[in-house]
């Protein structure tokens, strides 16, 4: 099959306390392939590929950083952001670890930030130390790159970072404890549960339908947003965004601008 997607990306210029975005003077970048914030290996991902069959909803992505209120230090710090009537919020702690009193397993005082990246390294996740004997280190499913995870069959060691970002929902009370991944980016491809939409690549699929994707392939797998933050159906243009100490104006307000541009696709 041939397939003509058209892309149209635009940058605009976000002015606090002031509703409507200009467009800016750089033209935006379109990425032929994913962009990392570094080592594709070591980093999660920054800016995903814009070509793409379809997406039936659209991403929402926030780079950037959770703000204290006023540039005062906190411990811990809610930040949220509201596009229409999707919302979606995070608990930022200052770095925390795992520290053993008597036989009890507790996490230490949050150190106070007045900044801090939001990156999928600093949410649950990461590689556990290696299991007893020749069992090799167990790697978070949904997040080999964060803080905290903890082998199924392991405990916590002494100093074990704890993550910076939660979900309030399922705040990490105790170190049995394994919450869903939170956080603004973009999920990789390979990390679950966006993975488990890819479909099955086996022998069947090598002789019968290779190279069209597998006949169990989820097009949700096209959206790279975090689960709670993909639309049901793509944005149209107006709707209300709310950042909460997602900046160091503490709110910030606009409203999605409306543009549309003709295109005509000759075949």
């Amino acid at each position: 099959y041939d397939y003509a997607v058209v892309i149209m990306k635009g940058s605009f210029k976000i002015t606090p306390n002031q509703p409507r975005l200009v467009l800016a003077d750089e033209p935006a970048t379109i990425f032929q392939g994913d962009e990392h914030y570094g080592d594709p290996v070591e980093t999660s991902v920054r800016y995903e590929s814009d070509t793409s069959l379809l997406k039936r909803g659209t991403d929402i992505v926030v780079h950037g950083h959770a703000y204290a209120p006023r540039n005062h230090a906190v411990l811990a710090q809610d930040v949220s952001l509201q596009v229409g009537g999707l919302k979606k919020t995070c608990r930022v702690f200052g770095d925390r670890h795992w520290e053993k009193s008597l036989t009890e397993w507790g996490y230490s005082q949050p150190v106070q930030f007045d900044r801090l990246p939001l990156l999928y390294e600093n949410a649950y996740g990461g590689i556990a130390a290696a299991g007893p004997g020749d069992q090799p280190p167990a790697a978070s499913p949904g997040n080999p790159l964060g803080k905290g995870y903890i082998g199924p069959k392991a405990k916590p060691t002494e100093g074990l970072p704890l993550p910076n970002l939660e979900d309030p929902r399922y705040v990490i009370q105790k170190w049995q404890d394994r919450p869903p991944l939170t956080g603004f980016g973009y999920i990789s491809r390979g990390w679950q549960p966006r993975i488990t939409l890819a479909g099955t690549y086996d022998g069947q699929w090598q002789k019968k339908r290779h190279p069209l994707l597998p006949m169990d392939f989820d097009d949700r797998y096209f959206n790279g947003a975090h689960p709670d933050l993909i639309t049901p159906k793509p944005l149209a243009g107006g709707e209300h965004v709310t950042l909460t100490h997602l900046s160091e104006s503490g709110v910030l307000e606009f409203d999605l601008p409306v543009w549309h541009d003709p295109v005509t696709v000759f075949m």
